[in-house]
């Protein structure tokens, strides 16, 4: 192991691993880049602070979960939502000001570039499948931002190049059509329908539209899919819907493109990779229930990424008690590449891939762990 003192303002601990260009490794951090260094300071946030659950369900809606994002290779995001008591200027309305704050990284060496913070409104759902609001979006050649009645398009030099205006009387969530010409923005409104429009990420100028099902999960360029009760359901443009796997277990997981032709569906016991027939390609279970708590794709497309928690065994390895764990994959050839015990059981915040899936980034409480991953 070497250490290098202070670089930039960014405590960094490189380990050397001689496990480096195994088919599947299992390493310790290269980088470790201390929270504290760049500026970031821990807070309450907007969320209920209540233990029971409340007569007015959307004080749920807020997200308070310290989140990151893998912009490119070379911009590494940090950010939340924020807010403070303000003055309701309607008796029983919302008072909160609320805000998104964001820390932009080189994840290369650890270094700030810079912070920025939007103006942000509540969210209007639990859940991203149906609000996206105060998310940092990464695609092909910048990044999108979706915070308060906007959706901007930014450089990687973080120079807002267009702004589309969102009607503040409905939900709108954004998924990426991988690997991120394309974006898939939907407009829910109060009677829960739907209309879903794919859009240029770079112009957010309309492609296609069509009418959906409100809260989808995924988009491909050329249908959109989601999770029905006992069905994972597509949406093609212009041809007939059909229900794309329905499986007797009912164990479905949500579905996200890979690309056009396959799909991933994750669930707290299994993994599933199917084709667009329905076809199972490739799966792989837990072998005790509901121990995944997160997945994560590259913007390509071509590796994912799976968490789990707890005393149990995924893919033939044993994950230790109160432990968390990661694992990549190859999609294209569905191979394990990359799995580690990153950390003690709750103890990680989030995690993301870099566009190419070369990089892994794992968020904690005060820091942020990168893991180089075989090619």
């Amino acid at each position: 192991m070497q250490k290098i003192g202070l670089i930039a303002l960014v405590t960094v601990s490189i380990i050397l691993s001689a496990s480096w260009g195994q088919n599947s490794q299992q390493t310790s951090a290269r980088m470790t880049i201390s929270l504290t260094s760049i500026g970031y300071k821990p807070e309450s946030g907007c969320g209920y602070k209540g233990n029971d659950v409340p007569s007015d369900l959307t004080l749920l809606n807020d997200d308070v979960k310290v989140r990151l994002s893998f912009l490119s290779d070379e911009l590494l995001a940090v950010y939340r939502s924020a807010c403070r008591a303000g003055l309701a200027t309607v008796r029983g309305s919302d008072s909160k000001v609320r805000k998104m704050e964001a820390w932009f990284l080189d994840p290369r060496n650890g270094k700030l570039i810079g912070t920025d913070t939007w103006p942000t409104v509540k969210r209007r759902w639990l859940n991203h499948r149906w609000d996206t609001q105060a998310r940092i979006i990464p695609v092909q050649s910048g990044f999108l931002v979706h915070a308060g009645h906007f959706l901007d398009f930014y450089t990687f030099n973080r120079e807002k190049k267009v702004l589309l205006p969102l009607d503040p009387d409905s939900r709108w969530a954004v998924t990426v059509v991988r690997p991120g010409r394309e974006i898939h923005l939907q407009e829910i409104s109060d009677d829960e329908t739907a209309v879903g429009r794919w859009l240029f990420s770079e112009t957010l100028k309309q492609e296609h539209r069509q009418s959906e099902f409100a809260g989808i999960t995924s988009a491909s360029g050329k249908a959109a899919i989601t999770k029905l009760a006992h069905c994972l359901h597509i949406q093609p443009l212009s041809a007939k819907e059909y229900d794309l796997y329905c499986p007797e277990s009912r164990d479905l997981g949500l579905p996200e493109f890979l690309n056009d032709s396959e799909v991933l569906a994750v669930s707290g016991k299994s993994v599933t990779l199917l084709s667009l027939t329905g076809e199972k390609l490739w799966s792989r279970e837990v072998s005790s229930d509901h121990s995944i708590t997160n997945d994560k794709i590259s913007l390509r497309g071509n590796r994912f990424a799976i968490s789990l928690r707890g005393r149990t065994k995924f893919d033939g390895i044993e994950i230790p008690k109160h432990k968390e764990a990661i694992f990549v994959y190859d999609s294209e050839n569905r191979s394990q590449i990359f799995h580690s015990v990153v950390g003690g059981e709750f103890e990680v915040q989030d995690f993301a891939l870099s566009p190419q899936g070369k990089v892994l980034a794992v968020l904690k409480a005060d820091s942020i762990d990168i893991y180089i991953l075989v090619d």
